[in-house]
């Protein structure tokens, strides 16, 4: 086996490499890249540990997400921490909550149960338009 033989295999491997890392920054640039869930708050759609894969949608675009959608957001006034949850109303809905029920526009939804917390009412609202 020739000196050049042996070396090609670090070759390919620092080639993938680069070549990996270059897809995962244009990737990243787009909007998409990984993240690892943290809390069990989406189960059993999503559990604690999963990897999601994530697309930023960008302000003027927001107003294509629909009910069912699963989004992840930043906690607001300057938290670093994000949160995972399920779109369940849209702007001109109106919202109904009480212990274990979910009603919007009307027609109740079906929920699992949520661990600790209040009792989860909250009176009717409509959401306010964009």
């Amino acid at each position: 086996m020739s000196i050049a033989t042996a070396r090609m295999p670090w070759r390919r491997v620092a080639g993938a490499i680069v070549i990996g890392g270059f897809i995962g920054a244009c990737l990243r640039l787009g909007g998409v890249y990984p993240m690892r869930i943290a809390s069990a708050s989406m189960a059993p759609a999503v559990h604690t540990g999963d990897l999601v894969v994530v697309v930023d949608v960008p302000a003027p675009r927001r107003h294509t997400l629909a009910r069912g959608d699963i989004v992840l957001f930043r906690y607001p006034f300057g938290s670093e921490g994000r949160a995972i949850k399920r779109i369940v109303a849209i702007p001109g809905d109106t919202v109904a909550a009480r212990p274990m029920q979910l009603r919007v526009n009307g027609h109740e939804q079906e929920i699992a149960p949520v661990a600790g917390g209040g009792d989860g009412s909250v009176p009717e609202h409509v959401l306010p338009p964009d």
